[in-house]
């Protein structure tokens, strides 16, 4: 049952409860690459094979500082599909020129390129014409130094960041600083600096701003993080530690550098509920509250982990400048006795006012109407909004095609009543042991229609690291209504024998791969986000985009070619297999084309003992239709008797 004809004739205000139970709101997240225009960073030819950077990006750049604008603009575009909340800038520190945008405030040596701003295709377009410059025309653009002078203040540049995270148009939730540099230490002997930059660090640390550095491979220059680098890290960080024992400084910048061509889902709370433990079925108030004082209920967090992704909503534009536009519908009556073809809306009269419009349903062949007020304080709630636990069964009454939509997850919630999450624990300790799943009601907010749920408990799983693969609730499954339930008239079709289970169970048993739903990006959405992205870069060719739901033939050959060859004989060919609306032609060209049997051999198999028993059930068809016979059933037993009886006779 879909819950989208109730909600047609809710009012308006009951339709969207997000603030009222406790919907998160989305978090952006801030990122700032600032990239070092040092002598070699802007001229210097990169190591080549031995940066460790893919092939294919080894082709693009040729220069650190071209290498860390293709990790911006690359960041950038993968933002705009997986996140377009996200605000993204580009700061270039060392400059002799300072920005035509900056204050006199602003110290010399950083140049703010792009401010932090959601990800678009102009912002894009400027970074790769950036990238393209020449080297001569980019050191004369930025004013880069000639030379590496002894000490940068590289606070200030950190300081730079800080205050553009500070003047963010919109509130950041994640902040991080891409540092791209080939100087192990940019303060040089100058101790000043260096106390300055290591303060700078903390004081970004106490701000929630991370700071990542990403060295670049230089030929002749060593590049050692333990030199200045590990003093900007926070001490007690375990990042800080990997990070200096990291042996491969450039893995950080081929995952910069992949591409990610599927959206990117915040996993957020739907809402926060009452878990009753017992039916709380009394009479509720109009707005489908109830009384939780008088009924033992816990509070719990309601969460979607998987969902099917969807092509994103279309937008209204507007043709002059593309603006976003908002549609908006007015009712007009027509007047009684009007022409039908006069225009209803050349009379201000005849503009139906909202509190005119009166909103039903259609129940049997009757139409039932609601006014606005009866809507508003009259309807009752069915139950009050929350899970009620309505008794318990067995797991192994539970069947898995009981699955009608995506399922979600709850986990206890302290802060809606206290103790929850002892009680919570209670009860699932209780379910995992005896082996029970919780029958309940659920009722996610004010004015859905309720569902008949499954409370499947699930135990906390660790790996051997002890990292946790899935926490310890319960599962929501939607269970089937009986209108759900569909009668199908099914073709049928010959039992297997033992040795053809035997053949199948030996090809599933090689072919079995772990898996995760996560894992397999839906390639139509790929391919609309690569025709998306060439239409707003003004690409002539839109990338190839990977499909990974397409089977691995040659995998599948080397673990189970021997098994799928014997299931091939146990069965029959595949060729004889009915499909589509022409059955019996498809199949009689088959036998015509491929059969090697003949009458003769046939009726010498028929009197031998046990002659027809050796022949397969596809051979054994193929000969009654050779003789234009007619089984009475599809069976070998039968189908040996037709052919026997047809010879003695």
């Amino acid at each position: 049952m879909e819950d989208s004809g109730y909600s047609e004739f809710l009012p308006e205000d009951e339709e969207s409860d997000a603030v009222e139970f406790g919907y998160a709101s989305v978090s952006r997240d801030g990122v700032i690459f600032l990239i070092d225009c040092t002598p070699t960073m802007v001229s210097a030819t990169l190591a080549g094979d031995d940066s460790g950077l893919p092939p294919d990006s080894q082709e693009q750049v040729d220069t650190g500082v071209r290498l860390g604008l293709l990790c911006c603009q690359t960041f950038m575009q993968n933002k705009a599909i997986s996140s377009a909340n996200d605000l993204i800038g580009l700061v270039l520190m060392r400059t002799m020129k300072a920005p035509s945008s900056s204050s006199s405030s602003d110290s010399k040596g950083i140049t703010v390129v792009q401010t932090l701003d959601l990800p678009d295709a102009q912002r894009i377009l400027a970074i790769e014409e950036l990238r393209s410059l020449p080297v001569d025309k980019f050191s004369q653009e930025y004013g880069c130094v000639d030379e590496i002078v002894d000490g940068f203040p590289l606070h200030e540049a950190l300081w730079a960041c800080q205050n553009m995270f500070s003047k963010s148009p919109k509130p950041l939730g994640y902040k991080r600083i891409f540092l791209i540099t080939d100087d192990p230490d940019p303060t040089g002997t100058k101790t000043q600096l260096k106390r300055q930059a290591i303060v700078k660090a903390n004081d970004l640390n106490q701000s929630g701003i991370e700071l990542e550095v990403l060295p670049i491979k230089q030929e002749g220059i060593e590049f050692d993080l333990a030199i200045f680098y590990k003093n900007l890290q926070t001490p007690d960080s375990d990042e800080a530690d990997e990070l200096m024992s990291s042996s491969d400084p450039t893995q950080r910048l081929e995952e910069l550098l992949s591409r990610v061509t599927s959206h990117e889902l915040t996993r957020r709370r739907l809402a926060r509920l009452p878990l009753y433990l017992l039916p709380a079925a009394e009479a509720t108030t109009t707005e489908g509250q109830s009384d939780a004082s008088t009924h033992l209920a816990i509070g719990v967090s309601a969460y979607c982990l998987i969902r099917k992704a969807v092509l994103p909503q279309p937008l209204r534009l507007a043709a002059s400048n593309n603006a976003p536009v908002t549609a908006r519908r007015h009712f007009y009556k027509a007047p009684k006795g009007a022409h039908p073809d006069a225009d209803p809306t050349s009379d201000p009269n005849n503009l139906v006012m909202p509190q005119d419009l009166v909103k039903g349903m259609v129940v049997g062949s009757r139409s039932v109407c609601f006014e606005k007020h009866e809507l508003a304080g009259l309807m009752k709630q069915f139950a009050p909004i929350g899970i009620h636990v309505l008794g318990f069964k067995p797991m192994k009454k539970f069947k898995p095609t009981y699955h009608m939509r995506a399922a979600n997850f709850i986990y206890p919630d302290e802060s809606t009543a206290k103790g929850s999450t002892l009680w919570f624990t209670t009860l699932l300790s209780v379910c995992l042991s005896k082996q029970l799943f919780a029958v309940a009601l659920y009722v996610q907010r004010r004015g859905a229609v309720p569902h008949i749920v499954a409370l499947l408990p699930q135990a906390e799983k660790l790996d051997d690291s002890g990292t946790q693969l899935a926490a310890a609730g319960f599962h929501i499954i939607y269970l089937p209504f009986a209108d759900d339930f569909r009668r199908l008239d099914l073709p049928l079709f010959p039992a297997a024998v033992e040795g053809q289970v035997e053949a199948a169970k030996a090809v599933i048993k090689n072919l079995m791969i772990p898996y995760d739903a996560e894992t397999v990006a839906n390639p139509r959405l790929l391919k609309y986000y690569a025709e998306l992205e060439a239409l707003a870069l003004e690409r002539q060719t839109v990338d190839a985009v990977p499909d990974h739901t397409l089977p691995n033939l040659s995998a599948i050959k080397r673990r189970a070619g021997e098994n799928l060859k014997n299931f091939q004989q146990a069965v029959g060919h595949f060729s004889t297999v009915e499909k589509g609306t022409n059955k019996k032609k498809k199949v009689v060209g088959d036998i015509n084309k491929e059969s090697d049997l003949t009458i003769s051999e046939l009726q010498q198999l028929s009197e031998s003992p046990d002659g027809l028993a050796k022949l397969t059930v596809s051979s054994l068809k193929q000969g009654v239709t050779l003789l234009k016979l007619k089984s009475a059933s599809a069976r070998k037993n039968d189908l040996i008797a037709t052919i026997q009886s047809y010879f003695q006779h």
